[in-house]
């Protein structure tokens, strides 16, 4: 039994020895650590570059077109507004006047990959003539900031209370100057 054994033991060693060669060729390492270090160089650069590109998005988000989106009052009062990255949805939902305010209803529709948030606009209002053109003396306007963030593919109600027009029916709104603080650029969170 012993003499089995030991004959056992030689066979694998000599399989061993002979047989498998666990060595690396020369430079193999060398050629490794290189590679890494390409990559990961690569990578730096990448980020470097998508962190520079969201830099420049944030703070450069613009209005495509300084032209106003007028909702007019009973008309399907839609206006699709752009937002130097997209197109946002503006939608006139109820209109109620009081004596001293007018209350406005608005739907803001992202239908971007695009988040933003301080978002402001400049909302217009005032009187239309007979021929569809605006009464300049009845025209206000009131600065619109948003609380809430305008979430990516998401639809946000808000209110805004404006200064009532005395004697003045209100025809229609114009949504301006749409501007944000701040920009993110990802996949729809829900």
């Amino acid at each position: 039994m012993t003499i089995k054994l030991i004959a056992a033991c030689s066979s694998l060693l000599l399989l061993g020895a002979s047989g498998c060669d666990n060595s690396q060729p020369a430079g193999s390492d060398e050629q490794f650590k290189s590679r890494i270090q390409e990559l990961s160089g690569l990578n730096q650069q990448t980020q470097a570059e998508l962190k520079a590109l969201k830099d420049s998005l944030t703070s450069e988000v613009k209005p495509a077109s300084s032209q106003p989106m007028m909702l007019k009052i009973g008309a399907g009062a839609q206006a699709f507004v752009p937002s130097g990255v997209g197109t946002l949805v503006f939608e006139l939902g109820t209109v109620q006047t009081t004596e001293k305010s007018i209350n406005v209803r608005l739907t803001i529709g992202n239908p971007l990959l695009a988040s933003f948030s301080g978002t402001s606009f400049t909302l217009d209002y005032g009187s239309l003539n007979a021929d569809g053109s605006v009464v300049e003396s009845s025209k206000k306007s009131k600065n619109v900031v948003l609380s809430k963030q305008l979430r990516a593919g998401s639809v946000t109600q808000i209110a805004v209370n404006l200064e009532e027009l005395p004697g003045t029916k209100v025809d229609y709104f114009l949504v301006n100057e749409l501007k944000f603080e701040r920009l993110e650029i990802g996949p729809i969170k829900r």
